[in-house]
């Protein structure tokens, strides 16, 4: 289809049956689904479909959340879609329509982003996800694994670790406490780490239906556990930790393998490990030993308000910017 043909679009609170439509056209991404969508309203009620048309039907969109402060008002969308001059040009003015100052721009799931210049940069971050290919069955899950991940992964095997699929928020408590043994060895070895996550942050997700829980049990223990969010076609590592227990049998190397082959059997084609911003890293390198494709993105916060706005706000707004410069890193 020509790209002169396609015209932007903004709609104001887009109903389910629309939602549903954004998720055929990209049926992979957690993050261009309904429940997703009701997840966010309880952060940001201010919500919107964008996206470019032809010939009256969708051609692609995603997701955008409107958030008004006592100074600035911002834009946040999560998981850009592959788009082209109409897209930006449109989004440009939609900003100036509904007066907003801060463009956040992610790529959670995204086929990919490159992000033209917006407005003035904040930052610019270069990141990469790690995408397991669940509808190429000509090598096994565990066969594509880098040997120390494969008898890791089968040390948990050996050990008797047992899967629970949960919704039930009972188990968020679990979830978080175990995030928190991560994020410390994480600060240990000197990576920067997100804040800490928080149960009823969390709550919302599963209670929508776009997340569920996986955890590895060793008798009556929670060692490892992973908040995964969910597609017709994908699924997506949203949040995760393991406990120094787990840590010594291989437990997150066990259960990353047993979602893989669980979200296979429901029929997704992918299973997306999440992203790093330092493909050295332990954390990238982790991710990447699974046998998984490395999917280069960007994501860019861009400053759209007016100058007295701006003057007024300077303080402020610079640390908004650290803030989520530190925020990306949770999912």
């Amino acid at each position: 289809m020509l790209t002169s043909s396609l015209e932007f679009f903004a709609e104001a609170n887009p109903t389910a049956a629309r939602c549903e439509e954004l998720a055929r056209l990209d049926p992979t991404n957690p993050f261009a689904t309904n429940t997703y969508l009701r997840s966010e309203r309880s952060f940001r009620p201010q919500t919107w479909l964008l996206g470019c048309m032809a010939g009256g039907r969708l051609n692609y969109g995603c997701l955008g959340f409107v958030r008004s402060g006592r100074l600035n008002r911002s834009l946040m969308i999560p998981s850009l879609p592959a788009a082209e001059e109409s897209f930006w040009n449109g989004l440009e003015g939609f900003g100036r329509a509904q007066k907003i100052s801060v463009l956040e721009l992610n790529s959670f799931g995204s086929p990919s982003a490159s992000i033209p210049m917006l407005g003035e940069e904040v930052e610019r971050i270069e990141r990469h996800e790690f995408v397991l290919r669940l509808d190429d069955r000509r090598t096994g899950l565990l066969e594509r694994m880098q040997i120390n991940h494969r008898q890791r992964a089968r040390k948990g095997m050996k050990a008797g670790l047992r899967v629970r699929i949960t919704t039930d928020p009972v188990h968020l408590n679990e979830h978080v406490r175990l995030i928190a043994f991560s994020m410390q060895r994480r600060e240990a070895k000197g990576e920067n780490v997100p804040f800490g996550a928080s149960s009823e942050g969390l709550r919302p997700y599963l209670e929508s239906g776009f997340c569920r829980i996986f955890q590895a049990i060793l008798g009556e223990e929670t060692v490892s556990s992973m908040m995964v969010a969910q597609a017709s076609a994908g699924a997506y590592l949203y949040t995760s930790g393991t406990s120094p227990t787990g840590m010594g049998i291989g437990a997150s190397h066990f259960l990353v393998h047993e979602i893989a082959q669980i979200c296979q059997r429901e029929g997704a084609r992918v299973f997306n490990l999440g992203g790093v911003t330092d493909v050295n890293s332990g954390l990238g390198q982790y991710k990447r030993y699974f046998g998984a494709e490395m999917v280069k993105l960007e994501a860019a916060e861009f400053y759209v308000g007016n100058i007295w706005q701006k003057a007024i706000s300077g303080g402020a707004q610079a640390m908004h910017g650290i803030v989520k410069k530190a925020l990306r890193g949770v999912r």
